[in-house]
């Protein structure tokens, strides 16, 4: 396998930087002595006005190199426009693609390809030991992280972009006309009966009703979120594999309430019926999960130690996601939460893409700061590639699987090629998915950079 690459950045006049961090198959490693430095740039980073300076050099790569540290963006040229989670995306992708960072872009559209060209007929994807709607589900979710919707929204400015593309539209159309057909009468979208598939199914649907505005997904959004709403559990807040009334003793767990809250805020900001009580008892389920000294750190179930990094990301999250629906800021626990995340950054050695597809979720919705330490790297953290370093290193490059992930580490075997790849690609979508929340005491506003 040959492991050079160059990075480029979308950024004009910046590239990367190799440095000796991140070692690979055969023990080689990046040496950064042998890398003319070419430049240095004073550039204003978002987080309390620090100046940082970033070096760029040519884009050689050094035999035996396998990794480079992505760099943060800084030209006054690249101002991101952040997208809120579950109503407005970008109109336009080729200024995404202007903006953003072009390894990501080139690495989400050779995955939407491969996403495309193994689509069964009747628009579904088949996860091999896991659920097709939850698979479909999630693939449709990469694709409208990216601007690709099934038909074309109002007043929308026509583009060359890749969210334009008719294969990628297609491949859409087709996806929301399959899961359209799963949803039953009473609103259940589950082929594995778990609530996965429900969460899942149901985030899928209101985000292409509500981005595209098409009212004849309304009644199945309906339908589904109130499935949802119906399967919580009253005294405890939370959801587990099956509804409440299939079992009354189930008390939650986490991992499946994180998916429904998701489904509810994004049914929320669709403008569809969601009662209020939803989301209160979500709270309580979330307070119920935490624990440490500011009750920022998160676990599983009632019956598992806590915390675990992963079940953390998700409270994290879930927490910024909760604040929309009447919560309370506590400063205090999202630092206790954000300081624990940054202790067990992404590592090679323990390979876990639903860990990192919710911290990247948590970090990136968190402040610009924490996401730069997250996917960047950080010179603090030298031994630390960052997560973007990481993935796109891992992708495949060529034959019939090129554009996808392989499964490794964490649930391989259960999540197949199909979720790890859907993963990543909404791990790389996250800086096009949140807008800022505003700022408050300790943290960073994300918003636009110079």
């Amino acid at each position: 396998m040959n492991h050079e690459r160059k990075i480029y950045s979308a950024y004009e006049g910046v590239v990367c930087k190799k440095v000796p961090i991140y070692k690979g198959p055969g023990g080689c490693t990046v040496n950064s002595e042998s890398i003319p430095l070419m430049k240095t740039l004073a550039a204003l980073l978002a987080s309390f006005s620090c100046v940082a300076t970033l070096l760029a050099q040519n884009a050689t790569t050094t035999p035996g190199a396998i990794a480079t540290r992505v760099q943060p963006p800084t030209s006054s040229k690249a101002i991101r426009e952040l997208i809120r989670f579950g109503v407005t995306r970008r109109e336009n992708r080729a200024a995404a693609a202007q903006a953003g960072e072009e390894n990501e872009n080139k690495a989400i559209e050779r995955a939407l390809n491969w996403f495309v060209a193994t689509q069964k007929i009747d628009g579904s994807w088949d996860g091999g030991n896991v659920s097709r709607i939850g698979t479909t589900g999630l693939i449709m979710i990469s694709f409208m992280g990216y601007g690709v919707l099934h038909v074309e929204p109002p007043n929308t400015p026509q583009t060359a972009s890749a969210s334009s593309n008719p294969k990628y539209r297609a491949a859409m159309a087709k996806a929301v006309e399959w899961m359209l057909k799963q949803v039953s009468s009473d609103g259940s979208i589950r082929d594995s009966g778990r609530m996965y598939d429900q969460g899942i199914a149901t985030y899928a649907l209101c985000e292409a009703y509500g981005l595209a505005a098409d009212a004849s997904l309304k009644d199945a959004c309906e339908r589904a979120v109130a499935f949802i709403v119906k399967a919580q559990n009253r005294e405890t807040g939370g959801w587990r594999y099956v509804p409440i009334s299939s079992s009354k003793s189930e008390k939650g767990d986490l991992s499946v309430s994180g998916f429904q809250i998701m489904a509810i805020e994004s049914a929320k900001y669709s403008k569809l019926a969601v009662p209020d009580t939803a989301f209160k008892l979500a709270r309580e389920f979330l307070d119920s999960r935490s624990g440490g000294p500011q009750r920022g750190l998160y676990g599983y179930h009632n019956d598992r130690s806590l915390p675990t990094p992963a079940m953390t990301a998700v409270g994290m999250f879930c927490q910024r996601l909760l604040l929309e629906s009447g919560a309370q800021l506590d400063v205090e626990r999202v630092k206790e939460s954000a300081n624990y995340i940054r202790a067990n950054l992404p590592s090679v050695e323990d390979v876990n893409y639903y860990y990192w597809w919710y911290g990247s979720y948590a970090m990136g919705y968190h402040s610009d700061q924490a996401w730069d330490e997250w996917y960047w790297g950080t010179k603090e953290r030298p031994d630390y590639p960052g997560l973007g370093t990481i993935l796109l290193d891992r992708q495949v490059k060529t034959g019939d699987l090129a554009g996808s992930w392989s499964p490794e580490g964490y649930m391989a075997e259960r999540f197949g090629r199909h979720i790890t790849t859907a993963f990543v690609i909404l791990m790389m979508e996250t800086p096009y998915r949140f807008s800022s929340l505003p700022s408050f005491r300790g943290f960073t506003r994300r918003g636009t950079r110079d």
